[in-house]
């Protein structure tokens, strides 16, 4: 559960570039990586409808580890693509503007962060069910949930979900300045470092999950780690600079060949190497072939989009990874509302269902309010942020 969502601000718009000072702000979007967010996303939101419906589809241990691989794709193609676009700002302007990327990063995430820390808070004092205690509250506005979530266990509250943006915003405190300070190179070292450093952690925590609190199946004393999803920050920012500014030019067919093959690697993680199964107490050795499997699989999924003609993809589709952001924040507290609230109210969990007809339903519900409230959120509060980070932004982004 819990397993969170990752956001970027590193798409642009194809529009006449934003001029900063005496500089032009280069172009960069390729709106079919909002297609593989809202497949990552759409692989997060079937997991935690999963994780509080046990026993509704065969193999359901198997099938929603899987779907929890969604982000480890979103930390991945976050990576590669502000990577490349502090790689394009620094071809463009001669340096990376490390208060600019800080400044951007701020009016994009914290606004929505913090102001749902809020709800959640006033929330939990109506309803004890979901109950952000003090402790908890103040690792998430000091941008290290992650790491409460690892030595305490999770919770109820609809603000846990937010773990994995203190995982990205720890990345990303340090890696413009890794960019500015070090350039290309330096990235490049930093980001092969990374990856033993996950695997030493991995094996260190060998056997760690314990039994979660509150009928919960889940502990993120691996999952919820940095060091170990730091992983796949440095997998894509190695693809973006061994990519150069390149995108595969394969046919349908080979880009369709290659982004099953993602999925299943990700589909022989989770059954032979049952990575992401909480509650087992895997040895080191099966945990680091696990997650590398999980990375491999990222990499085939971000290769097989990279560079596909947006033409082939209805633009909804790219609407609903432009708002992804909303929607993996506001996801989680209407699956409880719809799953878990009423059951909840009546002292029924944990539940199980065994009806898919009635699970489907409950999860078109939750989706279609899941969207509603990010579309709305999106327009009517983030929007205004977003134009003023327009004001800081080098490498124009996207379109409000």
């Amino acid at each position: 559960m819990f397993l969170g969502i990752a956001t970027t601000d590193a798409l642009s718009v194809q529009q006449e570039p934003p001029v900063i000072g005496n500089v032009t702000a280069a172009r960069f979007y390729r709106p079919e990586l909002d297609v593989l967010r809202l497949v990552a996303f759409m692989s997060v939101f079937t997991v935690h409808a999963l994780s509080v419906s046990p026993g509704t589809i065969p193999f359901q241990p198997i099938v929603a580890a899987v779907g929890a691989y969604g982000l480890c794709l979103f930390f991945l193609l976050s990576s590669y693509l502000i990577t490349e676009l502090l790689s394009r700002e620094e071809s463009k302007t001669g340096t990376v503007h490390v208060k600019a990327f800080y400044l951007r990063r701020i009016l994009r995430i914290w606004p929505l962060y913090f102001g749902f820390l809020l709800f959640a808070k006033i929330l939990g004092h109506f309803y004890p069910f979901f109950g952000l205690g003090t402790a908890r509250l103040l690792s998430f506005l000091f941008l290290a949930g992650n790491w409460y979530i690892a030595k305490f266990g999770s919770s109820w509250t609809p603000a846990e979900i937010l773990w994995s943006i203190s995982v990205e915003e720890q990345f990303y405190l340090v890696w413009p300045l890794v960019a500015r300070f070090g350039g290309k190179r330096a990235v490049g070292v930093f980001s092969a470092i990374l990856l033993p450093v996950a695997w030493i952690s991995l094996y260190w925590h060998r056997g760690g999950y314990q039994p979660a609190p509150m009928g919960l199946e889940f502990d993120g004393t691996i999952w919820c780690n940095s060091l170990v999803q730091f992983q796949f920050f440095a997998l894509g920012a190695l693809f973006s600079i061994l990519m150069k500014g390149r995108v595969p030019g394969w046919n349908a067919f080979t880009r369709c060949a290659v982004f099953f093959s993602g999925f299943a690697l990700w589909f022989t993680a989770s059954w032979l190497f049952r990575a992401g199964h909480y509650g087992e107490h895997l040895p080191g050795n099966i945990l680091i072939f696990g997650y590398s499997l999980i990375a491999a699989g990222c990499v085939l999924l971000l290769s097989s989009m990279l560079g596909a003609s947006p033409d082939r993809f209805p633009q909804f589709l790219i609407y609903l990874g432009k708002i992804s952001y909303g929607l993996y924040v506001f996801h989680w507290i209407c699956i409880e509302s719809i799953y878990v609230l009423p059951n909840a109210l009546a002292g029924r969990i944990p539940v199980t269902y065994n009806s898919i007809l009635i699970f489907a339903l409950k999860y078109a519900i939750a989706l279609a309010a899941t969207v509603l409230i990010a579309a709305c959120s999106y327009r009517f509060f983030e929007a205004p942020f977003l134009k003023i980070k327009k004001r800081f932004t080098f490498v124009a982004v996207r379109a409000i």
